[in-house]
This record gives structure tokens, sequence and C-alpha cells, in this order.
């Protein structure tokens, strides 16, 4: 298993990689702006910092679609899954594998966006924390669906690129249908309630739709 989780990490490094420095790219670029043209004055510094979690969380959603979309397709152009399904190692361990290392990718991301939040938001009073786990909230939520969409069509499309561009469809669709279905029934205000587990147990259940999908694939 140690052999098959090393193997699927370093097939997609340069995703990952290049995925974490593109989420950390929007802090950078209001460091250098706060540094350069307001002299590192703390309060300049903190309302340009304000800006950056929220163009980085669109990132890493775009992020977390490209590493369920690669996390099994990634491996039908070059045929390296046809390959892979005459060795030793069974399907149910190549799967467990794929996804632990995904899961993980995911919960990286999840907690950077989390933690930068944390530590931009200058006040920390009670009001401001119960907001910020109602944003954590949103955010996991959000990734574990986008995630699952994508990691669903990675299991049966050939292409990396097919699994993550349907992903984002979905996802958007998703997004739009809540946002008509909440506003047409009045839910009332707090409309990331509803959401959030929602959109956890979607994401969930397109996850496992995928590992049966995949289990019960055959290969051509």
């Amino acid at each position: 298993m140690r052999a098959l989780i090393w193997k699927d990490f370093m097939a997609n490094r340069v995703l990952w990689i290049g995925g974490l420095a593109l989420i950390l790219l929007p802090y950078l670029l209001c460091a250098l702006v706060a540094t350069i043209s307001y002299k590192g004055q703390a309060h300049d510094w903190w309302y340009i910092f304000a800006n950056a979690p929220g163009i980085s969380c669109m990132i890493s959603f775009l992020v977390v679609a490209m590493v369920g979309g690669v996390a099994i397709a990634g491996e039908r152009p070059d045929r390296s899954s046809e390959f892979l399904a005459y060795l030793p190692p069974s399907r149910a361990a190549i799967i467990t594998s794929k996804a632990m290392v995904g899961i993980g990718v995911i919960t990286v991301i999840c907690l950077l966006n989390m933690f930068a939040l944390y530590v931009i938001e200058e006040v920390k009073t009670k009001e401001v924390l119960e907001r910020m786990k109602v944003v954590y909230g949103a955010i996991c939520s959000s990734a574990i669906l986008i995630f699952g969409f994508a990691w669903l069509y990675s299991s049966f499309l050939k292409n990396p690129i097919y699994s993550t561009g349907l992903c984002i469809a979905t996802v958007l669709l998703f997004w739009m249908l809540f946002a008509f279905v909440y506003d047409t029934m009045n839910w009332g205000s707090n409309h990331m309630v509803i959401f959030t587990p929602l959109a956890t147990v979607v994401g969930i259940g397109a996850f496992v739709g995928g590992i049966f999908s995949y289990l019960h694939r055959v290969e051509p």
C-alpha cells in the first residue's frame, strides 16, 4: 500500500506543487503590494490582505477539481491504468491508495485556507469567530462537493480534462439550483445552514459512486 500511495503522489506531483503555488499566490501578491505601496503600515496591511482569502478559495476549488479529475482518469491517456490492472495489487487497494492521496491533498488545501482566514482576521470577537465557523463549513463542504463529482467523473471518463471540466459545470449547476430553490422556498437568511450539510452529503455520495464505478469497470 505504501508503494501505491507513493506512486499516486509522485505521478501528479507537478499538480500538487503548482496548485499550492497558485493558492499562495494571492497572499504573496498582497504582501508585495502592502510592502511597496503602504510601507508595511499595520492598518493598510490588514486591509489589503482581506481580499486574498476569497481569491485563494476560488483558486483552491479549481485545484480541488483538478485533483479529483486526475485521480483515476489521469492514468488512462498513457494506458498505465491497463498496465496496473495486470499487477498484483487488487483494485480495492489501488482505489484506496488514490482516495488516500486525494483526500490528503484536499485536507491540506482546506486547512491552509482556514488557517489563512484565521490569521488575517484582525479582530477575533465571539461574533467574528462564529461567522468564521460558518465560512469554514462552506469551504470544506464545497471542497467535498467538488472533489466528489470530479472523482466520480474520473472513474469512468478517459481524459482528466473531461472529468475536471464536467465537474466544474456540475458544481456550478448545483450552486445555481440551490440558490434558485432557496430563494423560491424562502428558507431564511442563513443559507449556509442548509448548503453545508447538503453539499457534504452530495459530495460524499458522488465519491462513493466513483468508488463503485471504478471497482465494477473493466479497463479497455
